[in-house]
């Protein structure tokens, strides 16, 4: 293994070209909850506005039970129960595009690192059905709570109390905006799943291949970076681990590592990485780093107080994946006194 400047750049483009794909099903999805948030408002302003004529003595068990209110809600679960079998629907083939995609670049990308021109096979049909059933089944279960939570989050939007001396239309308006906000929590949710489950299919991708021995995290090293990615770039792992397993929406990749050109049989001193680290990218962007870690956390790095890696911490997750997160200021400054 040896990468190369070549490498990097194809590990840039093909994360260009997965997140248009992932952007396009995002964009659909914005636009198909806007659509039906149009088709059901109209309940909502019914019921927001039969709540106010109840005045300020009505009980929460008063409210739930009135006919404008039961029937928003049962309209709102049947759309939500439409949408949630539609997101499914709306990932499939740009999902299948992205692996199919990434199955024919990595062959470019592990061409890159080698002393000589080769090519190499790409995932097999049977590894890319694998990851894409996986994956399908990942974003259905994910999916399943969503209804019942946007419900019951539009319930509280209903039932949560109204300034005093507001005028009832005013009230009311405010309360549908609250229901709204709390509807398109569902579309937030969506998005997440859609975005890194996609990511994640595109990354399990790059590992099948038979040269191909483990990968690296790759963060993007610029002012948007979140410390805990910087801390976990350049942190090599076997092809059988999952990742890189960095924040939902996160946008860090793995670049795929190869058997060494020793043992693949060439006789050549292999060069170095060109790789930038952490400590690189301090020296060569100052200001760019204290705009992404912090200006303490940049302190406590140059004072020696804390690590690079302690930037990161792994969080479980009992309803999905785990993933590593940013360590809060408040743990690094008790380690910095240690």
């Amino acid at each position: 293994m040896a990468i190369t400047n070549k490498t990097l750049s194809l590990i840039t483009q093909m994360g260009l070209v997965v997140d248009d794909h992932v952007d396009a099903v995002t964009g659909a999805l914005t636009a198909r909850w806007s659509q039906v948030w149009h088709e059901i408002s109209d309940e909502w302003v019914n019921a927001a506005t039969a709540i106010q004529a109840m005045g300020a003595e009505a009980t929460p068990a008063q409210i739930l039970r009135l006919n404008q209110v039961t029937r928003a809600l049962q309209v709102t679960a049947d759309k939500l129960e439409e949408l949630s079998d539609e997101v499914a629907q709306m990932i499939a083939d740009p999902l299948e595009r992205v692996v199919n995609y990434t199955a024919e670049v990595t062959g470019d990308v592990v061409a890159s690192q080698m002393p000589v021109s080769m090519s190499f096979t790409r995932a097999s049909d049977q590894a890319m059905s694998a990851i894409v059933a996986r994956t399908m089944g990942n974003i259905t279960s994910s999916l399943a709570p969503l209804v019942a939570d946007s419900i019951v989050a539009m319930k509280a939007s209903l039932l949560r109390g109204i300034a005093a001396g507001w005028h009832p239309d005013r009230a009311a308006r405010e309360m549908v905006k609250r229901s709204r906000s709390a509807f398109n929590g569902g579309l937030s949710r969506a998005m997440t799943i859609a975005r890194t489950e996609m990511l994640d299919a595109h990354r399990a991708v790059q590992t099948e291949n038979d040269t191909v021995i483990g990968w690296k995290w790759f963060a993007h090293l610029d002012a948007h970076v979140c410390p805990s990615c910087a801390a976990m770039h350049g942190e090599q792992f076997d092809t059988d681990v999952p990742g890189p397993e960095d924040h939902p929406n996160g946008r860090c990749a793995r670049i795929p590592v190869t058997k060494t050109w020793k043992d693949l049989g060439f006789d050549i001193e292999e060069p170095p990485d060109e790789w930038e680290t952490v400590w690189d990218w301090m020296d060569r962007a100052p200001n760019e780093v204290v705009s992404a870690l912090g200006p303490e956390r940049v302190m406590m790095l140059n004072d020696g107080t804390i690590n690079v890696a302690d930037m990161s911490t792994y969080r479980e997750n009992t309803e999905w994946r785990g993933s590593y997160q940013a360590t809060p200021l408040s743990d690094l400054r008790k380690k910095a006194e240690a």
